[in-house]
């Protein structure tokens, strides 16, 4: 299930259509209609790779439940553009109050859902059909609330300045989620689903500075910084201030985690998982090193500077890569 679900982030490839909007200096409705074009187009590939994927990886895990979620799962890709771009535009006008309530509402679905489901015996298809349950809610209040004057229908003009920026930002996002999910499933064949659950349930409790504190301040600060980018400001400064506030909770938070790494184990995820423990100490150095980078992709795009980034994002992913195959 944990390899499974990590595929639903690819979801994010899709949504980068709206850090186009967030950044664009000159936005026209004809660029709107180009990336809602674009967006299309990429969900609709995604979610048909996907469903005719399906069989294959049930193929290779051996497991029908693979193709089934899978299969259930490329609903998500027909779904999300249509909220994206409205979401785009709350945050291009730093409207966050809109935007929390579209994302509160949908977490509280999805995760209402999830474990109605699973307590009335849908097993893992209880996750697909949550993560379906929250896209919906958010397409819903999206366009409840969506903003006069934003175009409805898709369009081709300007397309080409779309596809520009979005050829960059949707490899860097595919490389991301590549050097995420490729580890799993290579430690899967090679090493087995055992030691996937350890490295699973370790980097949960990795993720959690991750969720509560990155998670909060990413969809604020890219649009923040397109904003001072537009009007000729210095994204020194601003940058600088938000990565000394976020090591400044990271390496208390990180080195507590590692000394405490034990008892933090037996009380979050309990006494069978005790295997955890010695990587978890290793493992904490690493998002203490990555919080001193924690915006750089949002710099990145906030400057309009995509292909350099996605150019610095290639050779970290692959050297990752090339170092767990080893």
């Amino acid at each position: 299930r944990d390899v499974l679900l990590s595929l639903v982030g690819s979801e994010m490839c899709i949504r980068d259509r709206g850090h186009y909007i967030s950044q664009e200096p000159e936005l026209t409705p004809d660029r709107v209609r180009a990336a809602f074009t674009v967006t299309l187009m990429l969900a609709f590939s995604m979610a048909l790779v996907l469903y005719l994927a399906s069989p294959y990886a049930g193929e290779f895990y051996k497991e029908p439940g693979v193709e089934a979620v899978l299969s259930l799962l490329a609903v998500n890709f027909l779904l999300t553009p249509f909220g994206t771009i409205v979401l785009a535009h709350f945050r291009r006008d730093l409207q966050f109050g809109k935007i929390m309530l579209v994302e509160t509402s949908s977490a509280v679905v999805h995760t209402g859902t999830g474990i109605a489901l699973a307590f009335a015996g849908l097993s893992y298809m209880s996750l697909a059909w949550a993560a379906i349950a929250g896209t919906v809610t958010s397409l819903i209040l999206a366009q409840i609330m969506r903003p006069a004057g934003i175009p409805w229908m898709p369009g081709l003009k300007g397309i080409r300045r779309v596809l520009s920026f979005g050829l960059y930002m949707t490899g860097s996002s595919m490389l991301t989620r590549l050097g995420t999910d490729l580890p799993s499933l290579i430690v899967g064949k090679t090493l087995g689903i055992s030691a996937v659950g350890l490295i699973s349930r370790g980097s949960s409790l990795i993720e959690i500075f991750e969720r509560l504190v990155i998670r909060g301040i990413r969809p604020v600060i890219m649009p923040y910084l397109s904003a001072k980018q537009r009007s000729g400001e210095n994204l020194g400064p601003p940058y600088l201030y938000a990565v000394t506030c976020v090591t400044g909770l990271a390496w208390p938070f990180f080195i507590t985690l590692a000394l405490l790494a034990e008892p933090v184990v037996v009380v979050l995820l309990g006494s069978k998982w005790t295997d955890v423990i010695p990587l978890l100490s290793i493992w904490a150095l690493a998002p203490s090193i990555a919080a001193l980078t924690a915006f750089e992709q949002d710099t990145f795009v906030a400057a309009g500077a995509v292909k350099r980034f996605f150019r610095l994002q290639t050779y970290a992913i692959f050297a990752h890569i090339l170092v767990v195959v080893a």
